[in-house]
């Protein structure tokens, strides 16, 4: 049921298992010309060789490789260069970032995951530390407001018994029983029927989803009953660490409104 990981370019084995470690899993997307789009480059000096960028494709990988980056090729079959929300690749892809995730945590150390559709606007190494010294939980996530789902596009997790199982238990869903084709509404149903797990909410404005501070002509249209009201209150930019595009369906759509931010 676990998907094949093979190891290329630069990246030498973890060391014996180190409770502060942190690994960064950043499925990344880079245009033509190699310029990453993702936050990992945000990312890389506060963490150094804790960071490990993870791919599925070699061309990427050699571009990480000669820019220093620790990376990883995962995935034995081919893959297409996109696939949108909903779709069987897209939920291949998914089920991936389980898989990579589960391996860090077995070798016992923290794993940090960031969605490609992710764009920081300031360092948040610093306040991610301090929430998770500050919490006893062992997963700590992005959270969806007004749906009041947790959002999987950027979680910090702990080697523990309980994260463990229940990324186990989403590969499960998504891969052999293909029960669900998204990932998030797949873990959250997981989360309410087995309740074995504690998960601590990182704030829905300073870790803003898409409905935080997209316009609605952006959307697609049924996405737009969950845009939060900002007519009396705008989004604060210069307080946010990170705005997700998360709520943008297509390639195209989401670099652009990306790039505009």
């Amino acid at each position: 049921g676990q998907l094949p990981l093979r190891t290329e370019g630069r990246h030498e084995q973890h060391p014996l298992p180190d409770a502060d470690r942190v690994d960064v899993l950043d499925v990344v997307a880079v245009e033509g010309d190699g310029r990453r789009l993702d936050p990992g480059g945000d990312l890389r000096e506060p963490l150094g060789d804790a960071l490990v960028v993870y791919t599925l494709d070699p061309k990427i990988g050699r571009t990480l490789s000669q820019s220093g980056i620790h990376f990883r090729l995962f995935g034995s079959e081919a893959h297409a260069k996109w696939a949108n929300y909903g779709t069987p690749g897209f939920t291949k892809v998914m089920a991936c970032k389980y898989v990579i995730a589960s391996e860090i945590l077995n070798a016992g150390h923290n794993a940090l995951y960031i969605d490609s559709d992710i764009v920081f606007l300031r360092n948040p190494a610093e306040h991610l530390k301090t929430v998770s010294q500050a919490s006893t939980s062992p997963l700590i996530m992005q959270v969806e407001t007004p749906k009041d789902v947790y959002n999987t596009g950027f979680w910090f997790a702990r080697p523990h018994p309980s994260v463990l199982a229940l990324f186990e238990s989403v590969q499960r869903s998504l891969i052999a029983d293909k029960a669900f084709v998204c990932d998030q509404h797949c873990l959250n149903q997981l989360v309410l029927e087995q309740r074995e797990i504690s998960i601590d909410r990182l704030d829905a404005e300073l870790f803003a989803c898409g409905n935080q501070f997209l316009r609605s002509d952006l959307l697609p249209t049924r996405a737009v009953k969950f845009l939060v009201d900002r007519s009396q209150r705008p989004f604060p930019f210069d307080d946010a660490y990170l705005l997700h595009f998360n709520f943008l369906v297509g390639r195209i759509r989401k670099l652009a409104a990306m790039k505009g931010h």
